[in-house]
């Protein structure tokens, strides 16, 4: 089965002459040899794509055009590489997984590859050896064992290479530099790029889309955003928040619209409800009717800046209140010898508030007093943290030291 990943990389000008062989590899994707990405585009104009060829498809699907996907290039020493991207890939064409480490590409192998006999063209299958080393190229050389047998001709380039009893590719055949004799006097040393040199230009190809694909999703959001914003008459900054959060749950774009027209009805029809009563005080009902006040300039996000900011100021006012009770209730505790009820309510001061040095060391004096010195350990050494937060040089530094 795994040979029906070969196939056949056809010239762009007419009539379409072979050029060399590819294998199909992951994502749908053609891996071939550069020097056959080459013959295939000699003589053509631009814009003029070669074809690719799946000689087991059905004969009205078997030949599309193919592009380049990733030219492999950008390293000092380019590979002998080019990954391709076919117009269609017939159903049920084999489509290989690269191997993922050396382990899986040398050693025994075979080659399933397309030669030249004397009748033509044929596919044969040729036996081997991939070996460990890489030479100056990055490649592994391929030694066959029979040298009565079929053996590579240059247009076998691109013809995969499996270790023997594998599934994944090892590799694909790369004869740029042998100069194969065309069957006068063939070769019987070949060299292959490793399948791990393939998944590496794959893995930089598949990085890329993704970060095509999310740019290209940005702008359609964009385009939503200013869109929907110059319908309700507000700055496109306001509705950020709502498609940034609709970005992070996987929405289509037509339920990105919904989702967005929902959310402003209901932060309009929000703002325009008047505030419930409260007893908590002029402040927090003044709070509120602030950020209903900018929500209905959809502006959700200076909503609830000012809703934090006065949380906030709330926040700090309970601790200034609660601070002296938890302080007075752990000195109580102390003098009755509630060492454990007052180390525990010192938890409670310190995780208020945590710049508190003497709260810090009062705890850890009464670790020492239990003999829980680790945790002792683990208050000083707060109390010096809080006190350097607070004053660097100052005289709570020296104490808690």
């Amino acid at each position: 089965m795994i040979e029906g990943a070969l196939v056949y990389i056809l010239s762009a000008m007419p009539p379409n002459a072979f050029a060399g062989c590819g294998t199909v590899i992951e994502g749908g994707l053609i891996a071939t040899c550069r020097h056959v990405w080459r013959d295939a585009l000699h003589g053509a104009p631009e814009g003029t794509a070669p074809l690719v060829e799946f000689p087991r498809a059905p004969q009205a699907s078997r030949r599309h055009p193919v592009i380049l996907a990733e030219d492999c290039e950008g390293d000092e020493q380019p590979p002998d590489l080019v990954l391709l991207r076919p117009a269609m890939l017939p159903h049920g064409t084999p489509v290989l997984q690269l191997a993922f480490e050396k382990a899986l590409e040398t050693g025994a192998a075979a080659s399933r590859a397309r030669i030249r006999r004397d009748a033509g063209w044929i596919e044969a299958t040729v036996q081997g050896h991939l070996d460990p080393a890489l030479d100056a190229d990055g490649r592994r050389q391929f030694t066959g064992e029979n040298r009565q047998g079929y053996w590579f001709v240059r247009g076998s380039s691109g013809s995969p290479v499996f270790c023997r009893g594998g599934q994944q590719l090892a590799g694909i055949l790369s004869l740029a530099e042998l100069g194969a004799n065309e069957g006068k006097s063939p070769l019987q040393e070949a060299f292959a790029v490793p399948a791990t040199t393939i998944r590496r230009y794959y893995d930089r190809l598949a990085a890329r889309l993704i970060a095509d694909r999310q740019a290209e999703q940005m702008r359609a959001q964009q385009a939503m955003r200013e869109a929907m914003a110059r319908a309700h008459g507000i700055d496109p900054e306001a509705l950020r928040p709502i498609f940034e959060h609709l970005a992070q749950q996987d929405c289509t774009p037509w339920e990105m619209h919904a989702r967005a027209e929902e959310a402003i009805a209901a932060m309009l029809e929000r703002a325009a409800r008047p505030a419930t009563p409260t007893n908590d005080g002029a402040d927090i009902a003044a709070a509120i009717d602030a950020a209903r006040a900018k929500l209905g300039r959809l502006d959700s996000a200076r909503a609830l800046a000012g809703l934090a900011d006065k949380m906030a100021q709330e926040e700090a006012a309970r601790r200034q209140r609660l601070a002296p009770l938890l302080r007075e209730t752990a000195d109580i505790q102390r003098l009755t010898y509630d060492h454990a009820a007052a180390a525990a309510t010192l938890g409670q001061l310190t995780a208020l508030d945590p710049d508190d040095v003497w709260a810090w060391i009062d705890l850890g004096d009464l670790h020492v007093t239990i003999g829980n010195l680790a945790e002792a350990h683990v208050a000083f050494a707060q109390a010096i943290a809080a006190a350097e937060r607070q004053a660097p040089d100052g005289r709570d530094v020296a104490a808690a030291r």
